[in-house]
């Protein structure tokens, strides 16, 4: 199922469906991004504070995008003005 957006939503109950807040979305991205998602899998893992997690070379990218949109947003969107 693809919303209005674009995005297509996965399946309730299905393999990605664990999460309700996901959505599988397909983009191209260059080789070396994989290859350095790869090597940063291996690296990660030996992270004691990555012991818990089950990484794959997906969930480093996820974490790549989690990151880099922190960043993006930090620099580009509007601030909030505080109450006085």
């Amino acid at each position: 199922m693809v919303s209005d957006d674009g995005i297509a939503a996965a399946a309730p109950g299905g393999v990605e469906g664990h999460m309700a807040n996901e959505a599988q979305v397909a983009i191209r991205l260059p080789t070396d991004f994989l290859k350095r998602a790869g090597v940063l899998v291996a690296a990660m893992k030996k992270s004691p504070a990555m012991q818990a997690w089950s990484l794959t070379r997906s969930s480093v990218l996820r974490l790549a995008v989690q990151r880099g949109l922190d960043v993006l947003e930090a620099e580009y969107a509007p601030k909030r003005r505080r109450p006085r």
